[in-house]
């Protein structure tokens, strides 16, 4: 049975982010993805708290990447035009914007990657003009994210024309100042073969500011948390930072990264205490302490921060594993350039 549009906006309104509901499964099963859309949006004027759940979003990304490129490309250029004619931020239509660029392949859709480059930078602008950090840090990644791609992947691009798109949101103070954007230019120097230590230089310069930063606007929403989405870009990218930053640098990071992780109560007291027990075996490293430990315990949870940053889910479960090597690296780094 077709769920009528009334069935399909209750489930979208009341779906959690773990389980897609059957009638959702239904609609998208019999082609309804436009009347989903339709009602996504129309909850997002309604209910100025709704949310668009995981779980919508993830199956989402899978309609998208079978979707054909004038399909894609109207439908990122009605959310931009949402965005612009709504009296307040629609965050969903933000949300839409970035699971598109996650899920096709936007090598094979120039129109749209060159859609986005013109739209992102000026979509970033505005809503820094409207006070919605958090949503022009998510617009911010969704950017770096298509230059990346153009960077890694497309033959004879030109890198000082990637340099100057990523230049146009560097041009708001505020965002020069935004530890995840100065993350992301550090990441994209890095691909252009460029000197990005200007960049993360000013990121550990700042502990305090990562450290400190209130999860301001949506804090159960990853997307919408400037801190969640830098030290999520920061798990998703550890092995790139760590093998292009100092031995210095890498230590305030994972300082930071201990600290935020320890406040949000993630670092479980009794996993915790096991893993110093266990850190014991590993006394011929010549490691500190607090870096095994933290090292053990990231590698045991991996799965649940996966989960907490589900924006980056296929790749930070891979990256957590080879952070523990890495800790390890880069404390002997230090602690012989100190010695």
């Amino acid at each position: 049975v077709v769920p009528t549009r009334e069935q399909l906006k209750l489930a979208v309104a009341s779906c959690g982010d773990s389980v897609l509901p059957e009638v959702l499964k239904r609609a998208l099963s019999s082609r309804q993805l436009d009347t989903l859309l339709e009602c996504v949006y129309e909850l997002s004027i309604e209910k100025v708290h709704f949310r668009l759940s995981a779980a919508i979003v993830e199956h989402l990304k899978g309609e998208f990447a079978l979707l054909g490129e004038n399909t894609v490309l109207g439908y990122v250029q009605s959310w931009i035009a949402a965005l612009r004619s709504s009296k307040r931020w629609l965050k969903s239509c933000c949300v839409l914007v970035d699971c598109v660029v996650r899920s096709v392949n936007l090598l094979q859709k120039s129109r749209l990657k060159e859609k986005l480059k013109v739209e992102l930078p000026a979509l970033h602008a505005e809503a820094l003009s409207l006070g919605s950090f958090g949503a022009a840090i998510l617009i911010s990644r969704c950017f770096f994210h298509v230059l990346a791609v153009e960077a890694s992947y497309e033959h004879d691009v030109d890198f000082g024309c990637l340099e100057r798109c990523w230049d146009r949101i560097l041009d708001n103070e505020a965002s020069r100042k935004s530890p995840t954007v100065l993350l992301c230019s550090f990441l994209l120097a890095t691909m252009l073969s460029l000197d990005g230590n200007a960049h993360m230089e000013a990121v550990v310069e700042n502990e305090e500011e990562i450290c400190t930063c209130e999860m301001t606007e949506d804090q159960h929403h990853t997307l919408f948390c400037p801190k969640m989405q830098f030290f999520s870009l920061l798990l998703a990218n550890i092995r790139t930072v760590f093998a292009n930053c100092s031995s210095s640098q890498s230590v305030v990071l994972m300082r930071a990264l201990v600290n935020f992780y320890s406040e949000r109560g993630s670092l479980f007291p009794d996993l915790f205490k096991q893993s110093v027990q266990e850190a014991r075996s590993i006394e011929p490293l010549k490691v500190t302490c607090s870096f095994v430990d933290f090292g053990i315990w990231l590698s045991k949870i991996s799965a649940m921060l996966a989960d907490e940053c589900n924006n980056d889910r296929e790749v930070v479960s891979s990256s957590v594993s080879e952070l523990v090597v890495f800790i390890c690296i880069v404390q002997t780094v230090h602690n012989s350039a100190e010695s």
